[in-house]
């Protein structure tokens, strides 16, 4: 490498510098703030979606935009990210447990990582399932999930609330599918169950090991996709 390549190299990677320090000083804060955030969106979304009904002119709207909305969208972005972080963790855990306990048993401890509570992602079937069965009421189903959908991340895209049959729509799908929900969540419990029995007859050494990391796995699953969730939340807001 030539004196002056290497000087142009060394120049660009000095230059990137404060940006890496921003990101991760930004992501590092959004962490941080991340539970508050996630307990506080929703009910900003609400409050907001009020505010837009009540404006009247284009300026109104754009003052709107530029002094709530946009900053808004951007801690939001920020607090997406810092959800992210944890698939990395995840990645390192989900290598070891494979190098123990191959990839089927693997796939069937992680499965499960969200718990009684469930991952935010299932709350769109599991939610229908609810709806079916009159436990649940379609308004709170259409506040909880009528954000998500194939275009979610897309700003210029109505969400599927916007349409007034779609909840219609996915009841009679469900009903021509006619899955049982909630006993595939009870087949994949007893999976897990099975597999992690397995793990401690091979592993008792380990079983502390893998209590513990499951749980930090299982939180921090829950936590990015709640991160997630919010996000399009907000997004559905703006």
């Amino acid at each position: 490498m030539s004196h002056r390549i290497w000087f142009r190299w060394n120049t660009t990677h000095i230059e990137m510098i404060p940006r890496m320090l921003h990101v991760t000083t930004k992501t590092l804060i959004a962490s941080r703030q991340l539970p508050q955030f996630l307990q506080a969106t929703p009910q900003w979304c609400q409050m907001m979606k009020t505010r837009l009904d009540n404006i009247k002119t284009k300026q109104e709207l754009l003052s709107f935009w530029k002094e709530t909305v946009e900053p808004a969208v951007f801690k939001a972005w920020w607090s997406a990210g810092a959800g992210a972080l944890q698939l990395g963790m995840m990645t390192t855990f989900e290598d070891k447990l494979v190098q123990l306990m191959g990839p089927d048993d693997a796939r069937t401890l992680l499965s499960h990582l969200g718990g009684a509570s469930g991952l935010a992602s299932l709350g769109l079937v599991v939610g229908i399932a609810k709806v079916r069965k009159g436990t649940m009421s379609q308004e709170d189903y259409l506040q909880h999930y009528g954000h998500r959908g194939p275009h979610e991340y897309e700003l210029s895209h109505p969400n599927p609330v916007e349409d007034e049959s779609w909840l219609e729509k996915q009841l009679n799908e469900a009903s021509k599918a006619d899955v049982d929900v909630e006993a595939l969540l009870q087949a994949q419990q007893i999976r897990y169950e099975e597999a992690l029995k397995r793990f401690q007859q091979r592993f008792p050494q380990k079983a502390t090991w893998l209590k513990k990391r499951l749980a930090k796995a299982s939180a921090g699953a829950q936590l990015r996709e709640a991160a997630r969730f919010v996000f399009l939340l907000e997004k559905q807001a703006n």
